[in-house]
């Protein structure tokens, strides 16, 4: 029985040259590091370069890493593929409000007073705005209070008082969220 044939990588594939025990760092792998990535790394465990590859990649700027030990091999490239992912953000309610009464709160900016019904407002939240279930505004409290001391946060059952930057139209009625975002992976 013929055996399968392998793989055939194009130039936008990722890339990968494999040596027996013991075997060097070629020109090859030098060059196929070069062609398909600008910020290369070739990892060789239990081998050595040529003459010729570690000039090629010295001149070239690739990162050439050699191990005995593959534990530290293996520890490095999850490093490496980690601070190359993107990282991905969840959105989070942390709390939620019902606006009983609007204030001046300077000579241009309007206070909402809330009522926390669930959760928690937090002053480094994100707090969305909401009027008859549409969003009006998205941004970050510049000013957080209960009764007339500023705090950190307004938990569920309290009122409170908050300046939003860039907005002003709050109405009675208004829902406001606190959102935080969060790692997810």
């Amino acid at each position: 029985a013929a055996s399968p044939r392998p793989p055939r990588f194009t130039e936008s594939s990722p890339q990968c040259d494999f040596g027996g025990r013991g075997s060097s760092f070629s020109k090859i792998s030098a060059l196929l590091a070069c062609r398909t990535a600008s910020d290369a790394i070739v990892v060789g465990f239990n081998s050595w370069p040529t003459q010729g590859a570690q000039s090629l990649a010295n001149v070239e700027g690739v990162d050439v890493r050699f191990y005995d030990i593959i534990y530290n091999l293996i520890d490095d490239v999850e490093k490496a593929l980690e601070g190359l992912l993107e990282p991905v953000f969840e959105d989070i309610v942390e709390g939620i409000a019902v606006v009983r009464a609007i204030f001046p709160a300077g000579k241009t900016a309007k206070a909402a007073g809330f009522y926390v019904t669930d959760g928690r407002i937090a002053r480094d939240t994100t707090v969305h705005v909401l009027r008859g279930g549409k969003e009006l505004h998205v941004g970050p409290i510049t000013s957080l209070k209960h009764f007339k001391g500023d705090v950190r946060e307004v938990a569920v059952g309290l009122e409170g008082g908050m300046v939003l930057k860039g907005f002003n139209n709050f109405r009675e009625e208004d829902t406001l969220q606190a959102h935080r975002s969060v790692r997810a992976s």
